[in-house]
């Protein structure tokens, strides 16, 4: 919500040019974010889950060593971005975004991919809602303050607005990490290479979905321009409210399997997902009747020239419903051990946006990138949910396992 009220005050504000280049330089830190992560955040999800329910702190050569490998790893890109000057910045933004917003930008990538971490070790230790609230709130929360009172009137300004964001959530996330982290005896650890053996596959998914968001808003902008992208991105952001919902719940739940899963309690884990998936459907089915039925008056609240966005809003809503019936599978197969399957749908998936979103998009504008990216995701969850069944035993909608036929990796 914090997100779509930035994209609705800059649309109302300042149209839809200044929305869509604030949408390219936030989608690109979180794409960028995420490549330097290389799923570590996670694999840390997966593999320390057991924390809490073991009633022990995580190790604190553990927390060290993961955020001594992010830093270098985030800062080595940023650092190339930096160096790389006006040829690698326009390659990523084009021409509507000036290279003097390059230092800021690469400090915020930097501090995102930090904060992403935090979220993922307080997640860990099952306290979902800070771990969500440092991660995905504080930085639009901030922003949207600093545009509701004027401060930020820019794009430069807002991208500043978003640093003195990721900065607060810094700390505020290390503070309250720091309390559970302890060189014990029995504190919870495990080696650099199990975590990366997992994070890569784990990384593959969950970086194919943010490199669509990014790719889709990469290609509106050099293809149709920065108007267009402010756009598209005014319906994706109301079209997302069901897949921010989706994804909310995800990722408490996630945790939850996890830890049935190293319990080795099958039912608990279908039991688990099909709760997941009811929670979601009732929360996100009455959002998606109002997206349906009052798209356009929503879409005129923030300017006249976002109303052409309605079929666009209509194809990502119909998307992300789908999206909300079958995504606790890509959490249950990577959950269980099959990351590596998981990274198989990622990259068909991956591979066929790479190739139709620029084709639809110079043919159909919009309205295609919008039907390519949403066939994608569609297609996607539904191999997944598919192979939950055959490999795992386990039907996310019936909540029911046949443990005859399970497939879990340690």
């Amino acid at each position: 919500m914090a997100g779509l009220a930035v994209t609705f005050m800059l649309g109302r504000f300042y149209g839809a040019s200044v929305t869509g280049q604030y949408a390219l330089l936030m989608q690109t830190s979180v794409f960028l974010a995420a490549l330097g992560l290389f799923g570590l955040d996670l694999s840390l999800v997966r593999h320390l889950s057991r924390s809490q329910s073991s009633m022990t702190t995580i190790s604190r050569a553990l927390a060290t060593r993961v955020f001594a490998i992010v830093a270098a790893s985030i800062t080595t890109l940023a650092l190339v971005l930096w160096v790389g000057g006006t040829s690698l910045w326009t390659a990523l933004f084009g021409d509507d975004i000036g290279v003097g917003l390059a230092a800021p930008f690469c400090v915020l990538l930097i501090l995102r991919a930090i904060v992403q971490v935090v979220s993922a070790f307080l997640r860990c230790q099952h306290r979902y809602m800070l771990g969500i609230t440092i991660s995905i709130v504080l930085i639009p929360g901030f922003v949207a303050i600093a545009i509701a009172t004027g401060l930020a009137a820019s794009v430069y300004s807002a991208l500043i607005a978003a640093l003195l964001g990721a900065t607060l959530a810094l700390i505020v996330g290390l503070a309250l990490l720091a309390p559970n982290v302890s060189a014990k005896p029995d504190a919870i650890g495990v080696t650099m290479r199990t975590l990366i053996g997992s994070s890569l596959p784990l990384w593959g998914a969950s970086f194919s979905l943010i490199l669509a968001d990014w790719y889709v808003l990469a290609v509106i902008g050099r293809t149709l321009g920065s108007q267009e992208v402010g756009i598209y991105r005014v319906a994706m952001q109301f079209a997302s409210i069901p897949m921010v919902v989706s994804s909310t719940i995800s990722s408490v739940y996630t945790p939850r399997i996890s830890s049935a899963f190293h319990d080795h309690d099958l039912d608990g884990v279908a039991r688990l997902a099909r709760t997941s998936v009811l929670i979601t459907l009732i929360l996100t089915a009455p959002l998606v009747i109002v997206l349906v039925a009052a798209g356009q008056p929503i879409l005129a609240l923030v300017g006249p020239e976002f109303v052409s966005a309605f079929p666009v809003l209509l194809i990502l809503v119909i998307g992300q419903f789908v999206f909300a019936f079958t995504g606790a599978s890509g959490t249950v197969l990577a959950m269980s051990g099959n990351e590596r399957m998981n990274l198989f749908i990622s990259i068909g998936g991956t591979l066929s946006l790479l190739a139709a979103i620029p084709v639809m998009a110079s043919h159909w504008g919009i309205v295609g990138a919008a039907a390519g990216f949403s066939a994608i995701v569609i297609m996607r969850n539904i191999v997944a949910y598919f192979l939950v069944i055959r490999i795992i035993g386990i039907n996310i909608w019936t909540g029911k396992s046949q443990t005859g036929s399970v497939n879990i990796s340690a």
